[in-house]
């Protein structure tokens, strides 16, 4: 799983979050958002990336905070 913790505060609000996670291979991912998990869907959505080298992962995330964001992604083998 990949995990970390975005440092938003009212000067530096997160809002609707964009990554690619290379490296992470074809599998889906599965996303828990301060604690709560989220399904794919409106609010959360998955797609990958292929190169020569590697896979990666692209997340988008329907969120908007002005405190810090605890995300967990963890892989799903397809």
């Amino acid at each position: 799983p990949l995990n970390f913790t975005l440092a938003a505060n009212k000067d530096e609000p997160v809002v609707n979050l964009a990554l690619v996670v290379n490296g992470w291979g074809s599998n889906g991912a599965t996303l828990t958002l301060n604690g709560k998990n989220i399904p794919q869907g409106k609010d959360f959505r998955v797609g990958h990336r292929q190169d020569f080298q590697t896979d990666g992962l692209i997340v988008w995330i329907k969120v908007e905070s002005t405190k810090p964001v605890k995300i967990t992604l963890s892989p799903v083998s397809e």
